[in-house]
């Protein structure tokens, strides 16, 4: 009984406290509600509201740090501390960066820069500008950061990764890609790559098994997830390895049929470094792919901001692992990169589509997963100049992609002012003016036409509110554009691409004033040209009225002496370059777009050799035909200075004359630079003939598919094709590729001695061809003269690839006949 009174007088107690907390909610709520206005806390509170955010903060908690300074800030704003970590938190995602440098600069107002947070706000105000692909002013914050930082910063090796990719931003690609049909999957999950749709053909994406994590994983917290190619049983993964003393590496391991793993390899340069390298996906070489292709995200220098996409071809699902790219793993452009976070890139050859992971447009934690088309296209830059007629009063001038809300450019300007712009072809853009005493207001759709080349409008085009001035479009559209394919982007204009879905940025008032004045006589070349296709023959003749005038003063125009307008050649070049293109002679041997196997399928075709001389043809005929022009130009010249005669008609037909005399002089320029592409092919060529015996068809088949299977060789050929184009060295870099190859036939040929093969009858002048060819791999070391070498060379490559031929066709004869019954066999 006892017990149970104890139990009862328990109870009473608890529920008591129980009912004083219930009542104590309603107090606390007011207490907060008071302070939401501005009533103002203890410090006491403050300094545990302050406490409980920071250790948000340092956790990496940002979604819920920006929540609790947000407040602090709203109830305390007179703290530089409070400002200083909510601009910090800010800097953590693209979406909150105008957040981030407001309360930064508030920060800086109210003293923070006297305290000993001034590094920290270096630092995170270089990420703002980091962000922004402001990369000048981020150096000098994050040197700023380094040099004030002590030791005990838990921000400051990122720090230095950062000002490293800001300094070396130099090397990433200077074009950029646009992407097509994006369709946007949002996910808060580290499951994230379970949104790829990938076939089983193209293996699974799976959480790496616990058995593959290392202790130093576990200790950081770190899961990666796993690239597994059932087919090949090879899966591919990122860890921090034993002690993580090279950040994340990349590692392959391999997979037995009773589920085994083997002892994990980590990949070699340039996959890994010093920095952190993650994410693998791997794409198996197949028909349209000779090489493996491994795509991965690193933070190395080259990345301009946190993590890239970067990618290695190579042999990754062999038995061993060779790597094309030896020196630098090829970075993917914008807009794959940003400055933001890029991981787990993949292409999908079969849907023809990419997949693509990014945090660029997500809050803090947040993540994307991208899908669009495989096939992207350039972002051309055109460069146009604006002109404003609003009055002298001060305005804004700003254009924004057409439907979208965000603004790409806001220009405070002069309403008699002139602005010039980097906008992309193929794009629609709304231009808007805004008077800053709200008088005047504009705004008019402007569509930039495609093209295949940077350009520039040789004109401004005029903006006004006037009833009777033509529309911003109908100006364009009358214009000549001049093409000038140094126009290129900056990083301002991929910013505005990533905050505003705006290809656009403002242009240097001085580089833009120097471009037009470069180009200033090809605008009057482009005016003159249109005068002349006024009769309809699309300028392949003279105008009746200009050989008019031309027989006017003296001059001979009979057929046989008439110079020849510059379209027929144009054409011609253009004709001759589509050829080159389509037997892929265009691009030099050796360079990483050059295809190796279209070489060797042309190999002894007359092709080249006739586009060669077409090529000579045509530049003998554009030299010829600009002297004519000059001629032409000399005799005008002359008459007007005689008579003095300064008609509109005379300038325009000199101009004419000038005009075809730059266009030959094009044209020669065209057809000299065809001449010598074709030329270092055919030279490559030659050499490859003196080095191994190419004249075979079936070696050529054979070399084909070693190509395809042999990276080493593949880089050794790709080394000799770049020396024969630069003419440096080839002779070396051909016998490198003669002691690959004869290795490979080689290893082919033991082989098969291995299984006695060359012990069969009939087989003995086999074996001799061999130790013939080992024999001249010996001389060679005591051949002083090249060419003997090289010609020793081509011997024992040719009698080691007969030997290994041989051997492959008698072992495929011993099997065939294995396999064949009693009398099948006696029949044969």
């Amino acid at each position: 009984m006892g017990r149970f009174f104890c139990l009862i007088k328990c109870y009473h107690f608890l529920l008591k406290r129980q009912l004083i907390r219930w009542c104590a909610l309603p107090l606390i709520l007011f207490a907060v509600d008071a302070n939401s206005q501005n009533v103002e806390w203890s410090e006491k509170d403050l300094a545990r509201s302050v406490h409980r955010a920071e250790q948000t903060f340092k956790g990496g908690e940002m979604s819920r740090a920006y929540g609790l300074f947000a407040h602090l800030v709203s109830v305390a704003g007179n703290r530089a501390f409070l400002h200083y970590r909510f601009g910090a938190t800010c800097t953590y995602t693209s979406q909150r960066l105008s957040e981030a440098i407001e309360h930064l600069e508030i920060a800086r107002e109210l003293g923070i820069l006297e305290t000993k947070e001034a590094a920290g706000w270096h630092y995170y105000k270089a990420r703002y500008h980091q962000a922004l692909f402001q990369f000048e002013e981020a150096t000098m914050h994050f040197r700023s950061a380094i040099d004030m930082a002590s030791k005990r910063e838990n921000w400051l090796d990122d720090a230095k990764l950062r000002f490293g990719q800001c300094t070396s931003n130099a090397t990433f690609p200077n074009y950029a890609e646009q992407l097509d049909e994006v369709e946007i999957l949002m996910s808060h999950s580290d499951d994230y790559f379970r949104l790829y749709e990938m076939p089983v053909s193209e293996g699974r994406l799976l959480t790496v098994p616990e058995r593959l994590r290392t202790k130093e994983d576990k200790r950081r917290h770190y899961t990666s997830q796993l690239h597994w190619l059932p087919n090949q049983r090879i899966a591919f993964y990122s860890s921090y390895g034993k002690d993580g003393d090279t950040g994340l590496d990349i590692y392959r391991v391999t997979v037995d049929k009773v589920g085994n793993y083997s002892v994990p390899t980590k990949l070699p340069f340039p996959v890994n470094g010093d920095f952190n390298d993650c994410a693998p996906v791997c794409i198996p070489g197949d028909g349209s792919q000779a090489s493996d292709r491994l795509f991965f995200s690193s933070s190395r220098p080259e990345a301009i901001g946190g993590y890239d996409v970067f990618r290695v071809d190579g042999n990754f699902t062999g038995e061993s692992i060779e790597l094309i790219q030896q020196e630098d793993a090829v970075q993917l452009p914008f807009e794959i990169n940003s400055t933001s976070d890029e991981f787990l890139y993949w292409e999908n050859q079969a849907t023809e589509e990419s997949w693509l992971t990014t945090n660029r447009n997500q809050d803090f934690e947040g993540r994307e997963v991208w899908r669009f088309k495989l096939k992207r296209e350039p972002a051309i830059p055109v460069a146009i100049s604006i002109q404003t007629d609003f009055g002298k009063s001060q305005g804004r001038l700003s254009v924004q992609k057409r439907g979208a809300e965000r603004l790409g450019i806001e220009h405070s300007m002069s309403g008699d002012a002139t602005l010039d712009l980097l906008l992309a072809a193929g794009q629609s853009y709304e231009v808007s003016w805004e008077a800053k005493d709200g008088t005047k207001a504009l705004t008019e759709l402007l569509i930039i036409e495609n093209s295949s080349e940077p350009s520039f409008v040789s004109e401004p085009l005029r903006f006004s509110g006037s009833p009777s001035e033509m529309s911003l479009q109908y100006q364009l559209d009358e214009k000549p554009r001049i093409n000038r394919p140094q126009i290129q982007w900056s990083f301002s204009g991929y910013s505005n691409q990533v905050h505003a879905s705006l290809y656009a940025e403002t242009m240097n008032r001085e580089a833009f004033a120097a471009m037009r004045a470069e180009g200033i006589h090809e605008v009057g070349i482009e005016k003159v040209l249109q005068a002349a296709t006024g009769e309809g023959n699309g300028g392949k003749q003279i105008p009746s009225w200009m050989l008019a005038a031309m027989h006017e003063i003296g001059v001979a125009t009979s057929l046989q002496e008439l110079p020849e307008p510059v379209q027929r050649t144009r054409e011609k070049a253009v004709e001759i370059q589509s050829q080159m293109e389509k037997i892929q002679c265009w691009d030099a041997p050796g360079t990483e777009i050059w295809k190796a196997q279209a070489m060797i399928e042309r190999f002894g075709e007359p092709a080249l050799a006739i586009l060669s001389e077409e090529a000579r043809q045509l530049r003998m005929r554009a030299k010829a035909e600009q002297d004519r022009w000059d001629t032409w130009s000399d005799a005008i010249a002359e008459y007007i200075y005689q008579t003095g005669t300064d008609s509109e008609d005379w300038n325009v037909l000199k101009a004419y004359c000038e005009t075809q005399f730059q266009a030959f002089a094009g044209a020669y320029v065209h057809a000299e630079d065809m001449f010598r592409r074709i030329d270092s092919h055919l030279r490559f060529e030659r050499w490859v003939a003196e080095a191994l015996p190419m004249q075979i068809d079936a070696f050529r088949k054979d070399f084909g598919t070693i190509l395809t299977t042999h990276p080493r060789i593949t880089n050794d050929f790709l080394a000799a094709a770049f020396a024969a184009h630069e003419n440096d060295g080839i002779e070396g870099k051909l016998e490198n590729l003669q002691k690959s190859l004869w290795g490979v036939f080689a290893d082919e040929i033991i082989g098969y001695q291995s299984l006695g093969i060359y012990t069969l009858p009939g087989m003995e002048d086999t074996q001799s061809w061999f130790l013939r060819s080992g024999g001249l791999i010996e001389e060679l070391r005591s051949v002083n003269n090249i060419q003997d070498r090289l010609a020793k060379g081509q011997q024992a490559i040719g009698l080691a690839w007969e030997t290994c031929r041989e051997g492959a066709r008698k072992k495929n004869q011993v099997i065939e006949e294995s396999d064949m019954s009693p009398s099948a066999w006696w029949e044969s």
